[in-house]
């Protein structure tokens, strides 16, 4: 026996000598077996099996094979310069394991690499692995998993930073392993490897990714391992990509996610953003082709930057794709369009069966230079993508929702149902994008109902793990399962009566459409209740829709309501009766925007649609305004000889002749004022005479208007609610303009005192009637007066001021409601004491401002509410004597 031991010893160590100097021969380590692996009290001689022996290196790992149960773990706060090659094949009840053990930050392997031809961890052909909490840094690739033969299954990804992967993306570096880029995480098939499937077949199924975070690499993610034909054999089948936050990413030729092959897998609850540098094509976010029924669900695709690419885009369906489906994201901010369907790779590239529903689209194809824009786009003759576009929310002034880009292209194979504009991009809202660690912040809010009343979270608690982007605010209830909101993420608690929600508060008045998807995250437990109510009122959803555990692929959930400004729309989950929460996480993210705003402009200081340098351009054409063929924008320095546009602007409207701009607006009932400023072109032509009218009343006419953007003010006029028509028009036929700036709607004649307008450094004492009534003690001052009062706010060349116990006094029509009333105020430091300020609304005290300060500064008072009807606002000085306040900009907010 000894003998017999001693051969197979020095056989072993004669196959050490062949394979390289110190590597060892390949082994198959025993089933079941925990090792680690540590800086810290460690050595290869060790057994390596206790947290007390660990071995130092990889070298006792390389090259030999794991067993199913085996657990690799690397102890957190160590870090290694060594490629970590791993083997073996776990079974679907006794997976693989490459984890951390201890405690502190995730384990580090760092290659010090900007070459490209170095990799972080390598696994090869595994079967049942997970491969958990570890950090990758500066290398060709991060976590490489390949593929030689067909059909495995079981691959867990989860907890991983990845970052400086880089060197590959223009050179050969990675044309070995079947890479065009450096990945944080790849799947991929080496370029030795020729896989052949036959039909129905498949390289790897069942794989998830999750909790990944990637920056400063040349792409995140990389899940294309081949061997498919995008048809009938795939390379990747069954996977779930969630919980990935992939930003500034250095892009290269593919973005921060590319993925071919691919067949029925899921993306969800994920952000990829802000890419940095660019390419000349391929500039996106996203690039997908050959893929089957992938769905992508509450995820966010923003920040594209501009670069000379055609694309520049948040998604790009590149090629022959069928059955992608986009539910309940959020594309914006793009250079190019949120996403791109093209049919430029020849005969049969289709791009079928799309499916666009219940997402939100905002300024994209601001920065495209040649290419996409909108919130869709298409362009290529080799076939046209066929789909469905319906209950999208959108906000794309410049291009519109569908745009076909360059000589060719078509959607005469989609239909377009119900997708809906937004005001203006201020009146739109998507929940993850808006999620914060305060309450209230960007309008969301996170409750719990505990059975009795609905009240905020308590708690926040933020984590890095993983993908770095999520915090969580929780609630603890009677029992030990806590309620839970993230970003994208709810899950309710184990009380049976309840719920917990996901708030939004309307901000103003109007109609609003709220659009959004809701899905579990994983399939499991026997489903939950959800609803949207408003103010404690179902409307959609009733009393509790039910989404069933298993039904990870989910439904829209739409809806188009008024709201009044303060109502509380609420996201409801509940465990749907069952006494536990158990896998009761649900993904939804809602998205919400104002068709209609109450008071609203649309587009009020002409900045759509944008020109370029010193140009103009005539309607008709709408763009929140209805331009007729003789009105126009015109951008600052253009051929009209415009004064430049008021309060820090680029463009203004023109009127020439006898043009128009109109717009439909949503009022609440009451007696408002219209104001704009206005100048008279003075390069050329003759006098232009303004004329406003609200439906076919004439409520204002200005003549005589100065060559400098002046304020006007129409007269007074009263409406119920509903819509209502107004229009500023040019009456002076012939080559006679007027520019116009900033028209905005007002409870308050003469809100921010530019009446009666004084000449430069003068001022003027009451008693007298310009919207406000000023007694003896109040007046208004130009900027530069010998007031010594600071320039006044927002871009206005007067103030109002109250000296001694002056005030000024307007009586306004409110419908019934809270309210508060705000305005700037400033202390005047020349001369006299301090001055206290007080609020009323009729005889109540509402406000009261001691301590103001000598630079202009916002004041709130506090809530009050009042009936229908018309209530007297006065504010007056309180000190008796030579005290100053100057006031400004006087505005009522619900």
């Amino acid at each position: 026996m000894k003998l017999r031991v001693f051969c197979i010893a020095a056989s072993l160590v004669g196959v050490v000598l062949l394979l390289a100097p110190n590597l060892q021969a390949q082994i198959t380590f025993p089933a079941n077996t925990t090792y680690y692996i540590s800086n810290f009290g460690c050595s290869d001689a060790n057994a390596g099996t206790s947290p007390s022996a660990p071995w130092c290196t990889f070298n006792n790992v390389n090259g030999n094979i794991f067993s199913p149960g085996d657990q690799l773990l690397l102890a957190a706060g160590s870090s290694w310069n060594q490629e970590l090659d791993l083997l073996g094949t776990g079974t679907s009840s006794n997976w693989i394991t490459l984890g951390s053990y201890g405690t502190g930050v995730n384990p580090i392997i760092n290659r010090n690499d900007t070459s490209g031809t170095l990799r972080c961890v390598r696994l090869t052909n595994p079967d049942y692995w997970n491969i958990e909490h570890l950090t990758v840094e500066n290398a060709g690739a991060g976590i490489l998993v390949e593929y030689s033969t067909p059909n495995h299954n079981g691959l867990n990804i989860t907890d991983i930073y990845a970052t400086g992967m880089k060197g590959i993306a223009g050179t050969n570096n990675g044309a070995a392993d079947n890479l065009v880029e450096s990945p944080g995480v790849a799947l991929s098939t080496p370029s030795t490897a020729k896989i052949s499937l036959t039909t129905g077949q498949y390289t790897v199924s069942g794989v998830n990714i999750s909790y990944v975070e990637g920056t400063g690499n040349e792409t995140t993610l990389f899940p294309r391992p081949l061997g498919g034909n995008g048809v009938s054999t795939w390379g990747l089948w069954n996977a779930v990509i969630q919980n990935v936050y992939a930003h500034q990413d250095l892009w290269g030729p593919t973005g921060s996610l590319y993925m071919t092959q691919v067949n029925q897998s899921t993306i969800l609850d994920s952000v990829f953003t802000d890419v940095l540098n660019g390419n000349s094509v391929g500039t996106t976010e996203t690039i997908s082709g050959l893929d089957n029924n992938v769905a992508v669900i509450n995820s966010a695709f923003t920040d594209t930057p501009p670069t000379s690419s055609p694309d520049g885009c948040g998604w790009d369906n590149e090629v022959k794709s069928n059955g992608t489906q986009f539910y309940g994201d959020y594309f914006a901010n793009n250079a190019g369009a949120g996403i791109e369907f093209l049919a430029i790779h020849g005969t049969g590239d289709f791009d079928s069966n799309n499916e666009v529903a219940s997402n939100l689209f905002v300024n994209n194809g601001g920065g495209s230079l040649n290419g996409s824009a909108g919130a869709i786009a298409t362009t290529g003759d080799s076939d046209v993508p066929t789909g469905t576009a319906e209950n999208n929310l959108y906000y794309e002034p410049n291009y519109g929702f569908d745009v076909v880009f360059g000589s060719t292209g078509s959607f005469s194979g989609f239909t377009f149902t119900n997708n809906q504009a937004a005001d203006t991009d201020l009146d739109t809202w998507n929940s993850m994008e808006g999620f914060s660690n305060a309450q209230g912040q960007n309008q969301w809010s996170y409750q719990y109902f505990n059975g009795s009343i609905w009240d905020d979270m308590t708690t926040y608690n933020s984590y890095t793990s993983g993908a770095g982007i999520a915090g969580l605010w929780s609630t603890w209830g009677a029992d030990s399962n806590t309620a839970l909101v993230g970003g994208d993420t709810m899950q309710p608690d184990a009380c049976n009566s309840c719920w917990t929600a996901r708030t939004w508060t309307a901000p103003y008045s109007g109609n609003v459409s709220i659009r959004g998807w809701v899905t579990k995250t994983a399939s499991g437990g026997n489903g939950v209740l959800v609803n949207i109510t408003q103010n404690g009122s179902p409307v959609w959803g009733g009393s509790g829709t039910t989404l069933a555990g298993t039904n990870t692929t989910g439904f829209s959930t739409n809806v188009d309501i008024p709201v009044v400004a303060g109502d509380t729309i609420r996201f409801e989950v509940n465990n749907g009766g069952s006494g536990n929460n158990d896998t009761d996480q649900i993904s939804w993210s809602p998205n919400i925007i104002y068709t209609n705003h109450a008071g609203l402009v649309a587009n009020a200081d002409f900045q759509t649609p944008a020109q370029p340098s010193k140009g103009y351009e005539y309607g008709p054409m709408t763009y929140g305004w209805t331009f007729s063929s003789g009105a126009g924008v015109q951008a600052n320095g253009s051929a009209w000889g415009a004064p430049p546009a008021p309060n820090g602007g680029t463009q203004t409207g023109f009127l020439q002749s006898t043009s128009s701009v109109t717009q439909s607006i949503d009022f609440a009932a009451g007696t408002y004022y219209i104001s704009f400023l206005a100048a008279q072109r003075t390069s050329t032509g003759g006098p232009q005479t303004v004329a406003v009218y609200v439906d076919s009343t004439l409520v204002g006419t200005f003549s005589s208007i100065p060559g400098s953007f002046t304020p006007l003010t129409t007269n007074s006029f009263t409406l119920t609610a509903g819509n209502h028509t107004v229009e500023i028009e040019g009456t002076n036929s012939g080559d006679n303009t007027a520019f116009i700036d900033d028209v905005t709607l007002t409870e308050l004649a003469n809100a921010n005192f530019q009446a009666p307008a004084q000449a430069a450094k003068a001022y003027q004492y009451g008693p007298m009637t310009y919207g406000w009534t000023f007694n003896s003690g109040a007046g208004v001052q130009a900027n530069g007066s010998a007031w010594g009062a600071p320039p006044a706010p927002n871009g206005g060349t007067q103030t109002g001021f109250l000296q001694s116990t002056g005030s000024v006094i307007q009586s306004v029509s409110l419908n019934a409601g809270t309210y508060n009333i705000s305005f700037y105020a400033a202390q005047r430091t020349s001369t006299g004491g301090p001055q206290t300020v007080d609020v009323y609304v009729d005889s109540t005290l509402v406000g009261t401002f001691s301590s103001i300060p000598g630079s202009f500064t916002l004041l709130k008072t506090n809530n009050f509410t009042v009936a229908t009807g018309t209530h007297t606002i006065t504010i007056e000085g309180m000190n008796s004597g030579p005290n100053t306040a100057f006031i400004d900009d006087v505005q009522i907010n619900p």
